[in-house]
C-alpha cells in the first residue's frame, strides 16, 4: 500500500523591494526598526508568496525578523540553517555568545 501525501508549497512575507530601498535599504543590523515596522506592516504593504518564487525574484524583500537578547553579559544570537540536536534541519536555533559585552 502506497500513501501519497501532497506537499503544500511554503508562502513567506514580503515587500517590495522598492519600498525597501526608498526607506533605506541596508544589511546587517539597523537601529531604527520603527521606520521599517511601520512602513512593513501598514495593510497593502505586505504580502505572501510561495517562498521559491520569494528567494528569486529582486522585486520583493522577505521579511525576516530577529532580535538580540542581552542578559548578564551574554548575548543570545541565532544560528540559522544548521541542524542540531534541539532543531529539526533548516531551522533556526538560539545560541549564547559568552563573552563579556560591558
Amino acid at each position: 500500500m502506497t500513501i501519497t501525501m501532497k506537499v503544500t508549497e511554503e508562502n513567506v512575507l514580503v515587500v517590495r523591494r522598492s519600498l525597501f530601498d526608498e526607506l533605506g535599504a541596508f544589511h546587517g543590523l539597523n537601529f531604527e526598526p520603527q521606520k521599517y515596522l511601520d512602513a512593513f506592516l501598514s495593510r497593502g504593504n505586505n504580502f505572501f508568496l510561495p517562498r521559491p518564487e520569494a528567494e528569486i525574484n529582486p522585486a520583493y524583500k522577505q521579511i525576516i525578523p530577529y532580535a538580540l537578547i542581552a542578559f548578564q553579559n551574554k548575548v543570545a544570537h541565532y544560528v540559522r540553517g544548521k541542524r542540531s540536536r534541539r532543531t529539526a534541519p533548516g531551522r533556526e536555533r538560539l545560541n549564547w555568545d559568552r563573552r563579556s559585552y560591558e
